[in-house]
């Protein structure tokens, strides 16, 4: 079922949950989303930090969230801990939430990785014992052999004689223990790979609502959502009695109880105020029972399903006798600051009220503001003070007595602005490309990093993208920007905690996203005379002009032999102006930026010029050859170069036959076939 639902399971090491879940339980969670809400007051499986843990070591956890911190984090803890997990829970932690727990099923497996060896052979031997009993402990009579006084009499054709019923009855048993051994064998070669498989997946935590009964089936819990409760805030003072009330519900089982907590700044217990019984949740605080001071107050609400939920922590101050309090100014200042001092139950008018400052530990206090009036404000010009961490106290004087507001301790005074300089992005840029930056600052810390950009001649500069840690950088598409080609600025700007900023220098490079493409036809394989050089050619920047080149085949040496400013992009070529051999051609595209693009090269084409040859052979020579004597009443002729000395005719001679006379000589005045005297 688990794996139908994408469910998966790991064995719980610790009993930090307990009492509704022991170590050796398996807890079946299902995967967590990008998209799902974080389950405030759920358990959920997240993967805690090598260094959140004692041992080191990256480990698997299982808590319940109990309440979401103001940065993003979650906080942790589990039920039977006293305290919260130290280290905050962030988003990306979390692998998976709690669905289903499956008690006990994973012991064996803690036992083996645990080296709880007695424990593990005592289960292997009963488990074995149980196996073998169940399979070989109860055989089955054998069935007798029906008779005509109860039972059909065997066939009348068919008869088996004594040794041959015990023969089968013998492999019939043998058959048996056959499959009965199997299945043993398989029982427990699956309980072994259970046990190694328990073995291999652990997690340090807890869980929260188990289901199981003792019949070993399991279902879902009817309510896995905690209820809500939230906690009004009584004031920012309280003194004599405050009325506190909380607002909690449940849609699934219902609430069991919903308290109302406080504890003293600085403490780590809580103290419970009251449980009221019924909406609405409310309850007396009486503050005279306890010191003036800073209090945190919560409330607590747990359904019928046993999950628990936490609210907010709500902030105040008891002041049943007479307080100062200097407010708070914040953990980072900068720039003038307004310090605020408020008196509570002053016994008379106060002779003086002066807020004073030490370095942060050092207890040497100096005035910092002094004779103040209602409402007791002054400004703070932090910018006099060095950078550093300071501590804070307001002083009232009545007379000659003296009281102090409890100490702001190390508020971080930070004028000084971060440093920042922008990574060289390179040049020309096109497509998806880097840009990053680099930032440190000594104080409070670098906030954010954001780089922008400005189009060359222009002031107006554009957030491109921003960073909070590092490295400071990111992945922008600059087609964005252009599709064609232009110049860009850009920069960095780096923010620290205390809102001071600096500007880098500019870093100024061309974007060029320009898609061009050029190509050249082939002239063919052999070339003579003129040819037609013919290119292809387009560009989003629009088409400046193609040249079409050619060089001796293997070599740079390229000569430019048209350039067309719009197509057609072709020319003639007279190949006799060039030297007979083979070629490469290729051609070159300027768009209308001034970028060239080469082509492809089309290789190794043959120029050749050379005349053509006479009767097979150049130079026009004419070598002769024998005609068989008779043919056609022809004397045996031989053929002599032309110009050669012969017989007077040019180039036609023969050579002298006994009895050569007048009739030989009227032959070869004779024309040949088809010539004109």
């Amino acid at each position: 079922m688990s794996l139908l639902l994408g469910w998966h399971g790991t064995v719980v090491q610790s009993g930090s949950m307990e009492p509704h879940i022991s170590a050796g339980d398996v807890v079946l969670a299902a995967a967590f989303g990008p998209d799902q809400k974080v389950p405030v007051g759920g358990v959920v499986e997240f993967t805690s930090s090598a260094e959140a843990e004692p041992s080191g070591v990256e480990t698997t956890r299982l808590h319940r969230i109990v309440a979401e911190s103001p940065d993003g984090t979650f906080v942790t803890a589990g039920d039977a801990n006293a305290q919260a997990d130290s280290t905050p829970l962030a988003r990306g932690q979390i692998t998976g939430q709690a669905r289903l727990l499956v008690p006990s099923i994973g012991l064996p497996g803690l036992w083996l990785g645990l080296g709880n060896l007695p424990a593990l052979a005592l289960w292997s031997v009963l488990t074995l014992l149980a196996v073998v009993a169940a399979l070989f402990g109860a055989r089955p009579a054998e069935q007798a052999e029906q008779t005509d006084d109860g039972g059909t009499p065997p066939p009348a054709h068919r008869t088996e004689s004594p040794g041959t019923k015990s023969q089968q009855a013998k492999a019939n048993r043998n058959t048996s223990l056959r499959l009965r051994t199997g299945s043993a064998l398989g029982v427990v070669a699956a309980l072994a790979a259970l046990v190694l498989a328990g073995a291999a997946v652990f997690s340090s935590a807890a869980f929260t609502a188990s289901t199981a009964n003792a019949t070993n089936s399991f279902g879902a819990a009817a309510d896995w959502n905690p209820p809500t409760v939230s906690l009004a805030s009584p004031g920012a003072t309280v003194k004599g009695t405050a009325a506190l009330t909380a607002d909690a519900a449940d849609a699934e089982s219902g609430l069991r109880s919903v308290t109302i907590e406080y504890q003293r700044a600085g403490a780590s217990t809580w103290t419970v105020l009251c449980t009221p019984a019924a909406q609405p949740y409310t309850c007396s605080w009486n503050t005279t029972s306890v010191t003036d001071g800073s209090y945190s107050l919560r409330a607590v609400a747990t359904d019928n399903a046993g999950l628990t939920a936490t609210s907010a922590l709500v902030e105040t101050s008891v002041t049943n006798t007479f307080a100062v309090a200097l407010a708070d100014p914040g953990d980072i200042l900068r720039g003038t600051v307004s310090l605020s001092t408020s008196l509570f139950n002053p016994p008379g008018p106060m002779s003086a009220v002066r807020v004073e400052y030490s370095v942060a530990g050092a207890n040497k206090w100096n005035t910092l503001c002094v004779d103040l009036v209602a409402p007791y404000s002054c400004s703070w010009a932090t910018g006099f003070f060095a950078n550093g961490e300071y501590d804070l106290r307001a002083v009232a004087v009545s007379g000659v007595s003296s009281t102090y507001s409890e100490t702001v301790t190390d508020v971080l005074v930070d004028n000084a602005a971060p440093t920042a300089s922008m990574v060289d992005p390179g040049t020309p840029l096109s497509g998806t490309r880097t840009f990053a930056a680099t930032a440190s600052d000594a104080h409070s810390g670098i906030a954010q990093v954001q780089i922008q950009y400005a189009r060359t001649g222009t002031s107006t500069w554009l957030p491109l993208c921003s960073a909070d840690v590092d490295p400071y950088s990111c992945r922008f598409d600059t087609s964005a920007l252009t599709s064609a080609t232009a110049s860009y600025s850009f920069r960095a700007v780096a923010t620290d905690a205390a809102g001071n900023s600096t500007v880098s220098a500019a870093v100024t490079r061309t974007v060029d996203n320009t898609v061009s493409s050029v190509s050249v036809d082939d002239p063919g394989a052999y070339l003579t005379g003129a040819v037609s050089l013919n290119a292809a050619a387009n560009s989003t920047a629009g088409v400046g002009s193609v040249r079409i080149q050619t060089a001796p085949a293997g070599t740079t040496t390229w000569t430019t032999r048209c350039t067309r400013a719009a197509a057609p992009f072709s020319c003639a070529w007279n190949t006799s102006t060039v030297p007979n051999g083979l070629y490469d051609f290729r051609a070159i595209l300027t768009d209308g930026a001034g970028k060239e693009t080469i082509s492809g090269a089309v290789t190794g084409r043959r120029v050749d010029n050379t005349p053509p040859a006479r009767n097979g052979r150049p130079g026009g020579q004419r070598f002769g050859r024998r005609r068989e004597a008779g043919r056609r009443g022809h004397p045996e002729l031989h053929l002599q170069p032309a110009g050669q000395p012969g017989n007077g005719h040019s180039g036609l001679g023969r050579r002298p036959a006994p009895g050569d006379g007048a009739a030989a000589r009227r032959q070869r005045a004779r024309p040949w076939p088809g010539q004109q005297r």
